[in-house]
């Protein structure tokens, strides 16, 4: 089965059309998503901050607010014509952040998009059942700069989600990645060259 990312699904968190910043104010973001960042740099990263950032499937920003304020630079997709305007409007105050308003697939590959990019650092992905395709299409960047990867795979037992979240984790083990840390349904995968195996 193939899937294909469908930007014109409906959005479940109506909430998230709410300003980032009132999310950290408030305190609704999830306590992870605002102290996430900062326990990848010190649990993952060789460095202090992220140079690179990448995050597919950026929706309203809530992870991308985070990480443009640990990262460099954060080079985000999200396709959803009705997310685009408040996506923009919660990242209008970081000048490192650089959005694509359009869906990595088969026909629109980020190692295309950025053939010789080598300062990645993170890569979080959450496409809805996407992920394979999306994957396959960033093996350069993820073999080249062996990122922390970041991956939203969905956990159930209907045949097709099943059949997805095998074939992703079969692909990453061919790429030398595992599963290090579970974060309600994203998974946080480090190469095995990490320096976290080095540490741990």
């Amino acid at each position: 089965m193939t899937y294909v990312w469908n930007p014109t699904a409906p959005t479940t968190r109506s909430s998230g059309q709410k300003l980032i910043h009132d999310f950290v104010q408030s305190g609704d973001m999830y306590g992870w998503q605002k102290s996430f960042p900062k326990e990848i740099i010190s649990l993952y990263s060789k460095n202090k901050r992220f140079r690179t950032t990448i995050d597919v499937g950026a929706c309203y920003g809530f992870m991308s607010y985070p990480f443009a304020l640990h990262s460099d630079r954060v080079i985000a997709y999200e396709p959803d014509k009705h997310v685009i305007p408040y996506l923009k409007r919660n990242m209008i105050s970081f000048s490192n952040f650089t959005l694509h308003p359009v869906a990595l697939d088969n026909d629109n590959r980020f190692d295309d998009n950025y053939p010789d990019i080598n300062d990645v650092d993170l890569i979080k992905i959450d496409v809805d059942g996407a992920e394979l395709p999306i994957l396959k299409g960033m093996e350069n960047t993820i073999v080249r700069n062996k990122p922390v990867l970041v991956v939203e795979i969905m956990i159930g037992r209907l045949p097709h989600v099943a059949e997805n979240r095998r074939a992703c984790f079969d692909y990453l083990r061919k790429l030398d990645y595992n599963v290090v840390d579970v974060r309600m349904q994203d998974m946080v995968l480090i190469h095995k060259d990490s320096n976290y195996y080095e540490n741990n």
